[in-house]
């Protein structure tokens, strides 16, 4: 039988020392019925806060005629004893409680539950897990908001939730979820039958555009639009015929449906390979996991489907093994060996509540899969690898869904991802560009060489500790030293010489370091034969790691000896700093050649969509950006169907410029009259972190989220959904695009400064001085064309419905 005390309370501060209980509230559940309850407020002994006043909601007229500490802790404290207790966040509710006891010299004897850390482990894929989100998402009561008995309610109904969610679950996920449950819930997680969704019959397949948009339309709410018909067709047109298309669709046209069923209609006669690749992996997702789904099941047909990312994106096992007993924290650790029990994937974005913690990140980065410390066929974990199943099943597949990312990395291998493909499909393709030229860039920054040299002699378990059991190490163990020795000179020379602002360098910069830069290669050069030569007298797991590490070695001396030689005509040599550590970076002048050979040439038809393609100089920019023929004719354009007149455009005379120094402060200000007057959502989009952190102070009295203080995108859209508004939210490059926020989800958006490329950009310097030197103007060419993209989606987070 599972009983336990689902307990909250209420304090004046968050200190137990020092910090009394105002409210506290149980409620006793048995076989998940609430058998009883309890619930009073206690006097303190001096008044609490006013802003603990107005978040609790309690009256202090109410507390000072509440019942005195001791006689109401002593009930609680005999009823309590012995039991089960479960509290959201329940380290926080036992310090107090416990420190209570103490003073009155009446011990509790409990076992804990934190439903906090249990629901991070059972919901690994939520990003938030505070109680008011939980309760959203669990379609439980609201209550009263920060009140003891209402909390305590919800902390035993998601203790109930995680059970039966638990209960459905592999057993070797059960068994690493049992340490956040009580001792008598053994029995419900032993193994149940698992639920099955209820599928609808299957429906026969559609056969053409007209019939499968016909049954899109049995789908509530949905809108019948001409514009997207009339997408479709043209897709259809372009995958029958061959060739290049640059479709431009505006917000609502419905362009991810618009493609996905004419690609789908195809491959389910039996005709080719497609891949889908969108910019990000969020949307990425959105397409895999509620678009694709829903066209297909609606549509009738049966296609071989696959997600891919990259390498990076997947859970290494040898690396989870190898973190067991390790340094790491213990609930964020069982979070993760109980996703891995249960994961079909792999796919380490599954575990967004630890990417939205630093400590978090750290971990899933050092079970990620990387290529030069992956054993491959010597690993004992191959038959389950993630990224292995992961690659042979897009191999198998007739549609595989990627990001710009993976797309890109597959231009610069030639193909060897993804291989043949008959079409492609290029989603929000304005920002391919970018993803293209990370891809063909090789950088450097001080912990790129510890990073490989920490493989070799990792925490007692690198390869040199396996290698000193079999045979003679001291020469690569003097080798290592040698690269750790000149990598130190190296960058001891650079560091005083790279400014913080990003710039084009040249030899006069690296002309110092040329010395130690030249015995850094030549080390690891000989690290990278010597690894190879005793990896070939090793075996299994020792032998594989060898060579991948040699081969990284291998590669990054070619790096370094490019990087201390910028005397390229067709590469850009610059630096930078990238969370706060310098860089040293070298990417090509011109994508179009590399983009031609890598990809563009070996598919036969490709569209390139997105709600914004085209500039003042129609899509010529951005064709001639990518290596394509700007060919006008191959560009068609919808206009978006929502309803442009419910939304007001202002620009504020009163403001002065964006480079007086005081402009953040009127900026702030401004900001925060609109969203407390207004009572809304309110999106602040910056072109600069600068101006976002001396915007950020000004705004004041209103609840306020930061890209960066507050976390990232992902973390930060959900935080900014689920805020009660006025709520204002700061973002940086990666909001003003592909963030959706449909409805009064936002309702204001502030564009803080136009955004035009930064001239002193290195890349964009570069590519003006090759627009130069062709007799083209990079104004109209270049920075205006950036500049009207990037505002067509700064503003179009407004109009999303």
């Amino acid at each position: 039988m599972v009983e336990f005390y689902a307990i909250d309370i209420e304090t004046s501060g968050l200190d137990p020392a020092q910090d009394e209980i105002i409210e506290i509230a149980w409620a006793r559940f048995t076989e998940g019925e609430i058998q009883g309850t309890f619930h009073t407020l206690v006097r303190p002994a001096r008044r609490p806060p006013r802003e603990v006043l107005q978040l609790t909601g309690i009256p202090w007229r109410e507390l000072a005629r509440a019942p005195e500490p001791e006689p109401v802790l002593r009930e609680v404290l005999r009823a309590l004893d012995g039991q089960v207790l479960v509290a959201h966040n329940a380290p926080f509710d036992r310090g107090f409680i416990e420190r209570a006891a103490s003073k009155i010299d009446a011990p509790l004897s409990a076992h804990w539950v934190d439903t906090l850390a249990l629901s991070r482990a059972v919901w690994p894929e939520e990003y938030s897990h505070s109680l008011k989100t939980v309760r959203r998402r669990l379609g439980l009561s609201e209550g009263d908001a920060h009140r003891a008995l209402p909390d305590a309610l919800a902390a035993g109904r998601l203790l109930m939730a995680a059970l039966h969610r638990a209960a459905r679950f592999p057993k070797g996920a059960r068994k690493a979820l049992s340490v956040y449950f009580p001792p008598q819930a053994e029995d419900w997680l032993k193994a149940a039958p698992s639920s099955q969704r209820q599928r609808s019959s299957p429906r026969s397949p559609a056969n053409d555009l007209s019939e499968a948009f016909g049954r899109l339309g049995e789908l509530p709410a949905w809108q019948d639009r001409s514009s997207q018909r009339s997408y479709a067709a043209t897709v259809e047109r372009t995958l029958r015929d061959g060739g290049t298309a640059f479709l431009e669709a505006g917000p609502g046209t419905g362009k991810t449906l618009g493609y996905l069923v004419p690609v789908l209609l195809r491959l389910a006669g039996g005709k080719g390979r497609t891949a889908v690749a969108t910019r990000t992996r969020a949307l990425q997702e959105q397409l895999w996991h509620k678009d694709l789904p829903l066209a297909l099941d609606k549509l009738g047909l049966d296609v071989g489907a696959a997600l891919l990312k990259g390498r990076e994106n997947y859970l290494c096992l040898r690396r989870l093994e190898e973190a067991r007993g390790g340094l790491w924290a213990t609930d964020m650790l069982n979070t993760v060996l109980a996703w891995a029990e249960r994961t079909t994937t792999g796919d380490l974005d599954e575990l967004a509540v630890l990417w939205s913690r630093p400590e978090g990140r750290r971990l899933l980065g050092a079970l990620r899969v990387l290529p030069h410390r992956c054993t491959r066929r010597a690993c004992p974990f191959l038959g389950r690898c993630p990224s292995r199943r992961a690659r042979e099943r897009a191999r198998e597949a007739n549609l595989i869904v990627v990001n710009h990312a993976l797309l890109a990395a597959d231009a610069a291998s030639g193909g060897a991802i993804l291989g043949e493909l008959d079409a492609l499909i290029v989603d929000e393709a304005h920002a391919l560009a970018g993803a293209a030229r990370d891809a063909f860039t090789s950088q450097v920054t001080p912990a790129t060489v510890p990073a490989l040299l920490g493989e070799l002699r990792r925490g007692g378990r690198g390869l040199l500790t396996t290698w000193a059991q079999e045979v003679n190490t001291d020469t690569v163990l003097a080798l290592w030293q040698q690269v750790r020795t000149t990598h130190r000179q190296v960058w001891d020379t650079l560091l005083p010489r790279i400014p913080k602002e990003a710039a084009r360098y040249g030899p006069k910069l690296v002309a110092g370091a040329l010395k130690p830069g030249e015995a850094l290669h030549q080390a690891l050069l000989r690290l990278a034969q010597e690894l190879t030569y005793l990896g070939e007298r090793a075996q299994g797991e020792t032998e594989e790691l060898a060579k991948g590490i040699a081969l990284r070695a291998q590669e990054l001396a070619g790096t370094w000896d490019t990087l201390l030689h910028p005397e390229y005509e067709d590469a850009v040599f610059w630096h930078c700093f990238e969370g706060g550590m310098p860089c040293l970076k070298t990417s090509p002048v011109e994508l179009g050649p590399l983009l031609d050979e890598g990809l563009w040439s070996r598919v036969p038809a490709t569209i390139l969509t997105s709600a914004t393609l085209s500039g003042g100089e129609g899509i010529t920019p951005l064709a001639l950006e990518l290596g394509l023929a700007p060919n006008e004719e191959a560009w068609e354009s919808w206009s978006s169907p929502f309803p442009y007149k419910d939304v007001a455009a202002c620009v504020p005379r009163f403001l002065p410029r964006p480079d007086d120094q005081t402009y953040p402060r009127q900026l702030g200000e401004l900001v925060k009259l609109l969203a407390s007057r207004g009572g809304c959502r309110t999106l602040v989009l910056f072109t600069s972190r600068t101006m976002l952190e001396s915007t950020a102070p000004h705004i004041t009295g209103v609840q306020t989220l930061v890209q960066g203080r507050d976390g990232e995108r992902e973390q930060l859209v959900r935080r900014f959904r689920n805020a009660d508004p006025p709520v204002v939210l700061l973002g940086l490059d990666t909001f003003w695009e592909g963030v959706d926020l449909p409805g009064d989800e936002v309702e204001a958006v502030v564009i803080a400064r136009l955004p035009f490329p930064v001239p002193g950009d290195p890349l964009i310097r570069a590519e003006a001085e090759r627009m130069r030197a062709g007799g083209r103007d990079p104004f109209r060419l270049l920075f205006l064309p950036r500049a009207v993209l990037r505002l067509r989606q700064g503003a179009g987070r407004l109009v999303r419905t």
